[in-house]
């Protein structure tokens, strides 16, 4: 739950009904009163009220796809490749959530036979401008740590990987 800044009112007979409290109220705190918000409030339930507040509910959440290109243009959940070739993945992250998500780390695990292709990592997000710049390697290894984005910010991921040579690949079912 995250509190709704401006939104905690003061309700009682005196002359502070319908007063908005400060934020400091959940932090550092904030005074209450009775005829006005200095911190003095007299006894007996004549001079009692309450404070009502707002708050929202945060529900963190995102997606992640990941897809392939033979030619760098057109791309699709599975590609037919032929043995030595290179190919480039995409993996797209998306906070679809109402919360920031920070340290955001995306790893990937290539099928057997497929290997990374060194210094071959690109990122695109809001701080790239949308645009597409090099970056670290270690999305196939430790993970990448692609940094902190609100409700709907989102990243672009994009490396190579080069397949076996038919020689080092096994036949069979």
């Amino acid at each position: 739950l995250r509190y709704v800044a401006n939104s905690a009112v003061v309700t009682s007979n005196g002359a502070v009904n319908g007063k908005v409290l400060p934020d400091t109220l959940f932090t550092s705190g904030a005074k209450l009163g009775y005829d006005s918000l200095n911190g003095t409030l007299p006894g007996c339930n004549q001079y009692a009220g309450y404070v009502v507040f707002k708050v929202r509910v945060d529900q963190p959440n995102f997606t992640v796809n990941k897809q392939v290109s033979v030619d760098g243009k057109t791309w699709t959940e599975s590609a037919e490749v032929q043995p030595g070739s290179t190919v480039q993945y995409r993996i797209v992250y998306q906070n679809t959530g109402t919360s920031q998500q920070d340290n955001v780390t995306l790893r990937d695990i290539l099928p057997k036979n497929v290997s990374y292709v060194a210094g071959s990592s690109l990122i695109a997000n809001s701080t790239t401008g949308g645009q597409y710049k090099s970056t670290v390697d270690g999305i196939t290894t430790n993970g990448f740590n692609a940094g902190s984005y609100q409700p709907k910010g989102n990243v672009y991921f994009k490396f190579s990987a080069k397949v076996a040579n038919l020689d080092a690949l096994t036949c069979g079912v």
